[in-house]
């Protein structure tokens, strides 16, 4: 019997819509290991260069060797600025066509690439946008630049992309690893978590994404050799996030509800009276805040054993 039959949490098998896991593609075909972690790879990325530096027939069995493992493939355009003309488009879509390529991966929606988006959904050709946060992930962004945010996610859907992936500008990529909880959880909160994936290169930043929204996150960028301590995250081995088993819940009702939720979720164990002074709410909007919350299951009510009058609030 296994010491964590009780804690770990049971993976959905592939193909997966949630609790996908993407990496870039560095030469591993010829790594032993490489069907081994096959299962827990859904996409594996190839960069544009790679498809002109490397043999075509080379590049061709490869990703015939990928789809044998069930494994999709993603061809990132993100770094390259696509011209616009009939040519250069007809030229990306032959190489799509032969490949077998199942996604493209695209900067966000810019208005000189309608062209391109037009010919793709003609060759029923799949596309995820990426949204890059210029100031990163931790910081503090007022309520205007994340409703921009929010605004450049919904013009990628509308424009047909499968999911938006969310990441940092490279100047922000070495800076103190925290999340902005506020920002990624309106952002989850708004498309909900199958349609947002977020760039992970470190495993400070797996971590923090599990234990924020759970074992179903999607996740890119993951460096291979990292496969397998993303999945132990997943599924409960490790310490840190033994017993997250649940998944991400959307959180509805009304501003203050949300206010308060993200308060607690910040700041575990207030009472009430701290709840007051935290939000600047009025008591009696607190107190329905809570009620609300706890009929939904997103906190619980605990006695405070040093002064048996309170009680405080945790996430559950």
């Amino acid at each position: 019997m296994s010491l964590f039959n009780n804690t770990i949490k049971k993976r959905l098998g592939k193909p997966r819509n949630s609790g996908i896991t993407i990496i870039k593609d560095n030469g591993i075909i010829n790594d032993l290991n490489l069907e081994i972690c096959s299962e827990y790879i859904d996409i594996i990325k190839i960069e544009l260069k790679e498809l002109y530096l490397i043999n075509k027939n080379q590049i061709k069995q490869l990703i015939d060797k990928y789809k044998e493992l069930n494994i999709k493939i993603c061809l990132d355009l993100s770094t390259i600025n696509i011209i616009n003309d009939d040519k250069n488009i007809k030229n990306i879509i032959d190489e799509l066509k032969y490949y077998n390529f199942d996604f493209i991966e695209l900067n966000k929606i810019e208005n000189n690439n309608y062209k391109l988006l037009e010919i793709l959904k003609k060759y029923d050709i799949k596309y995820m946008f990426k949204i890059e946060l210029d100031n990163g992930y931790s910081f503090n962004y007022t309520s205007d630049e994340i409703n921009e945010i929010i605004r450049e996610i919904e013009k990628s859907f509308t424009s047909g992309s499968e999911k938006v992936i969310i990441k940092q500008s490279k100047r922000n990529e070495n800076e103190n690893e925290e999340i902005n909880r506020y920002l990624v959880d309106e952002i989850v909160g708004k498309f909900g978590p199958p349609n947002i994936i977020f760039e992970a290169k470190t495993k400070n930043y797996q971590k923090l994404f599990i234990l924020e929204f759970g074992p179903d996150v999607n996740l890119t960028d993951i460096k291979y050799n990292e496969i397998l301590d993303v999945e132990s995250l997943r599924i409960g081995i490790e310490e840190e996030t033994r017993g997250i088993t649940r998944s991400y819940k959307k959180l509805k009702g009304s501003p203050s509800i949300k206010f308060l939720y993200h308060i607690i979720k910040n700041n575990q164990d207030l009472d009430q009276d701290e709840l007051v002074k935290l939000s600047t709410l009025p008591k009696r909007t607190v107190q329905s805040c809570l009620s609300y919350l706890i009929d939904k299951e997103f906190i619980i009510e605990k006695k405070n054993i040093k002064d048996l009058r309170k009680k405080f609030y945790r996430l559950i």
